[in-house]
This record gives C-alpha cells, structure tokens and sequence, in this order.
C-alpha cells in the first residue's frame, strides 16, 4: 500500500467518523434482463467504490462499503470479460442491496479504442455524423470515450435549465460502449455569478446526475483504464487529495505490472498537483496518457509515460480546424496484448488519413519525408498526395491491422518561402477521403508578398513593466510600452518594403530591474497586410499566447503572407 494512501485514508477516515455502511452484490446476469434472478451467481473480486473507498465483492458477490453519505453514488469498475446489463452507478442506501448486473463478454487482448474530445455540442449534427462512421467500420472499436466538455454554454448555464440532452441525441445512434468525463466547460453555472451555488446541478451535479461519477475505472483486455477528473471549483486544474486518494486505492488493487492508461481532460503536465499524481503512479506501468482541452494536436513526456494531447472533433469550435492547424479529428489508440500504439485522424470518412510529416507549422529545407497513417481496416487502399501542384509517389511502407503507414518524399524549394500545403486523398471501392496538412518551406526564395501594400501587426499585451524591443524581419518597429491595463491592445505599421511572403516577427525580454527580467504575456499576434490575414505559422486563428520572462527570454513566430 503507498505512502501516499496511508496519508490521505487517516484524512478520510476523520471526516467518515459517521459514516453509514451500504451494501450490495455485483452478479452475473445470464438473461441480461437487469435484474437478479433464481440461480445467477455472485462475481467475486470486482472493485466497488464511492469515490472515498474502494472495497472488493466478496465469494458471493457481495460487497459493502462506509460511506459519509446516507446515499451515495457507487460504481463499480467493469472487470475484463464483462459488459454491464444497466448503468455502472447507482445511489446507495435506503431500502434492499443495491445490485450490479454483468454479463459474460469476451474481449480479445488485441483491440483498439476511439478517443474524441471537445464535442462543444452546438453541432450536433456533425457528431451524429462521426457516430455513423464509426458504425460503419469494417471493425468496431472495443468502445468510444468523449474525454470532455461534451456540450456548449453549461458553464454560464443556470442550474436547473442547463441539460446534456443535445448531447446525448447526438451520439444516441452509437453503437459501442461510450465512456465520458467531464471537461471544464461541463460543470454548470461555473462561470456565471447569478447562478444558484447550492442548485443540485450546479457545477458537477448535473453530470453526475446524467453520466455518474467523474472519475473511475474499467478494465478491457489486459490493461485497466481509468478516467480523472482535473476541474475543481472555483476553477482550478487540479485533481485534489479525495480523487487522488482514491486513485491510489484503486491501483493498489491491480497486479504491479498491470499496464494502465489514463485519460483526463486537462492536461497532465499542467495539473498543479502534478508531482502528486507522478508520485502515486511511481511503480506504474503507465502505457500513455489521452488528453483533450487544448485544441491542439501535440504530444508531450511526463514521468516516463506520453501524454498525447488530441486535437477537437469541434476543431474551433466547429468554426474551422483546431487553433494549431490540426483537422478536426479523433484519436485511435490499438492494444496489442500490453503494447500500445496511436495515431491522430480527420473526422471525415470513409477512410479517415492522418500525415504525420510534414509535420504541421515546422519549417523544412529541401528535400523532407512525407508520412501519411491511413484508417484502412487492412483493406487495399490507393493513396495519392500532390505537392505544389505535382503528385508524390507514396508506398504502402507498414501495413497494421486497423491502420497502415504510407511514405514518400517531397522538395520543399519547390515553392517560395513560407505557407506550404500537402494534399493527400484515399480511394476504395469508388469513396474517396482526403486530408491536408501545412508547413513552413524555408529554403532562402522568400519572396515579396503578392499584394504590396503596408502592414500593421496587432497584439495584446499584460504585465509589461518594462519596454521591450519589436522587430519584423530585423526591421525595429518600436518597443512594447510599459504600464498598460491586462490585455490591451498595441500596433505597429509596417512599411511595404519591409514585408516578405515569410516574416518574422521578434521581441526580446529586457531587465525591469539591474539583473531582474520582466515577466509578462503576449498574445492574439496577427499582421494584416493587402487585404490578407496572418497568424503564427500555420495555427488557424490568433487566440494564441506567449509568456515571456526569465525562463524565455525571446519570442520568435513566423507570420506567412501570400
């Protein structure tokens, strides 16, 4: 038992001095009617827990628990080769045992998972879509999980009004297990100050009312899954001592080499209780991380183990791609035994592509690999991509069970300096998908824009103390002034002749003080010039933000014009 456990158990114990106990059966439901009848049996050994307590059903199935609440919500964590005949949770107490039905559901150790995240449910009708192309694949994954803020507004809904409902309808037509937790956006009336604080369903109690618990776990195949919740109240990324203590309970009851993979909305690296979390996953056999939340697409290492950040199905909010450029798009995440691989793929059917490189906004020079996964199923696919109005050759290099991985090569100087873009399109049997991705071509060709018109870069600024030089393709054009309110705006126009297709824009970090850097933040860069519009690199739209100070002294962002 960890260290780490034992401390916080002492905390919970205190403040349960009055708890009352429930009591139920876990059993296996051989009609799969719901309900226990003559003859079903106990399923001993499978975890029930109230989010304080994690306890084991006994020889008969039979498990009982201290709560410090007279009925609590209780879940059990599904074991492998099961699948439930009713909800995971129910509240406890009152009168009779409360009872979980499984039923025998052989899984394979060989399977692959959906992750999608950031729905914003405005559009539901685009993720009804995407659930219809999920039934539609030649292989079902072995489930889907919505890693958060499922719906639009409910954090400045009103308790009571608020609901999932559009939500729920537009993923109603799934056809495999649906996991959820919830995203910041999904505790209500959180951001709105008329609403009603102790409301049932303000902040969590909606969610918990409609999907149940916000954190748990399951088991399929050889590893153990588990779901975490990072939002506290008032907003904080931070999953907190009872979550925390809960966690170490759960995994104290898996194996030591058992593989785990964990999935949370927030992303791990910047949870402020981060160092805890390493702590009680020491000894782990952590195989990734799934994560959502940025709107990015981006990978990241914490602890020996890899958070993958996955870009939106909403992309900006439905308006466009993610704010990095990436396709609005999903996760899959294949098992092989207790070996896990992954790859990020557009929403768009029937054959969803992913290219990997290029890889999206970096700068290549001359001749750079091109790598495209292919959502084939182990079906004959063909595979076109075209550069610069030129087609590439690509080869099927790595064929998978659920995807394969086609190369080529392409010569960056075949175009000027700056936005470059690679085409790909996926053909079989007459339906044809396709996907892009765009980089920065650096190869000394950088052109004047095709418009020669002045500029004018736009940015916003907090906490400068202390005035900061700018500068556009080594050009001075002023300094960040010092002394402004959070968030306001500065410009500075640009001389046509300064301008380049490719430009780059730089700002360096001077003392406030002898010896003292100035921290503070930039953001919401854009350069507008000839009608044209330019944010960083090849990111979608401008809500993007830097801070600088000791730790990075120097920002650096390309601005393409056309």
């Amino acid at each position: 038992m960890t260290a780490w456990f034992c401390l916080a158990a002492c905390g919970l114990l205190a403040a349960q001095a009055n708890a009352a106990a429930v009591r139920g059966t876990v059993f296996l439901d051989r009609n799969g009617n719901g309900r226990r009848d003559g003859g079903e049996k106990g399923i001993a050994g499978v975890l029930v827990s109230d989010g304080r307590t994690v306890t084991v059903s006994g020889d008969r199935g039979v498990w009982r628990l201290e709560s410090a609440e007279p009925e609590p919500l209780v879940w059990i964590s599904t074991p492998r080769d099961h699948r439930l005949a009713g909800p995971f949770f129910r509240r406890a107490g009152g009168q009779g045992e409360t009872g979980f039905p499984l039923v025998k559901a052989p899984q394979s150790d060989h399977f692959y998972f959906i992750q999608m995240t950031d729905t914003h449910v405005g559009r539901g009708d685009l993720v009804s879509q995407f659930c219809s192309l999920v039934n539609g694949f030649p292989e079902p994954p072995a489930f889907v999980i919505n890693t958060g803020d499922l719906g639009s507004g409910l954090d400045t809904a009103l308790p009571g009004p608020a609901r999932f409902d559009d939500y729920a309808a537009s993923t109603a037509s799934l056809r495999r297990p649906l996991y959820h937790l919830p995203g910041n956006h999904d505790n209500v009336g959180m951001n709105n100050p008329k609403a009603l604080r102790g409301h049932p369903d303000f902040g969590k109690g909606l969610y918990r009312r409609t999907f149940g618990p916000t954190y748990y776990s399951w088991d399929w195949g050889r590893v153990h899954f588990v779901a975490l919740d990072a939002s506290r109240i008032p907003y904080q990324e931070a999953l907190g001592e009872e979550q925390m203590a809960w966690l170490a309970q759960d995994l104290d009851r898996q194996p030591a080499g058992k593989p785990v993979v964990i999935f949370c909305h927030q992303s791990l690296p910047a949870l402020r209780d981060r160092e805890v979390l390493v702590r009680v996953l020491a000894g782990r056999r952590v195989l990734a991380a799934f994560c959502g939340h940025l709107h990015r697409n981006e990978i990241h290492r914490m602890a020996g183990f890899t958070v993958y950040h996955t870009g939106a199905l909403s992309g900006s909010w439905w308006s466009g791609p993610n704010v990095d450029g990436a396709p609005q798009g999903f996760r899959v995440g294949a098992i092989a035994a207790t070996a896990l691989s992954t790859a990020y793929f557009g929403r768009e059917g029937p054959w969803p592509a992913a290219i990997s490189r290029p890889v999206l906004g970096e700068a290549q020079s001359g001749v750079a690999p091109v790598a495209v996964s292919v959502l084939d199923f182990g079906r004959t696919v063909k595979v076109n991509a075209a550069f610069a109005s030129r087609p590439l050759r690509m080869e099927r290099a790595r064929p998978g069970r659920w995807w394969s991985e086609w190369h080529g090569s392409l010569d960056s100087a075949a175009v000027p300096d700056g936005r470059a873009e690679v085409a790909v399109t996926v053909r079989r049997e007459g339906r044809e998908a396709a996907a892009s991705t765009q980089f920065i071509a650096m190869n000394g060709k950088n052109l004047p824009p095709a418009v020669q018109a002045p500029g004018l870069i736009r940015m916003q600024i907090s906490g400068v103390d202390a005035p900061h030089p700018v500068e556009l393709n080594g050009a001075p054009l002023g300094s960040l002034p010092a002394g402004l309110a959070d968030r306001t705006w500065v410009e500075y126009p640009v001389p046509a002749s300064v301008l380049r297709r490719l430009n780059t824009l730089t700002i360096r970090v001077r003392d406030r003080q002898p010896g003292l850097k100035d921290e503070f933040n930039v953001g919401l860069i854009s350069l507008m010039a000839g009608g044209a519009a330019s944010h960083d690199g090849c990111r979608f739209f401008e809500a993007w933000r830097y801070d600088l100070g000791p730790r990075k002294e120097e920002l650096t962002i390309r601005l393409c014009l056309p």
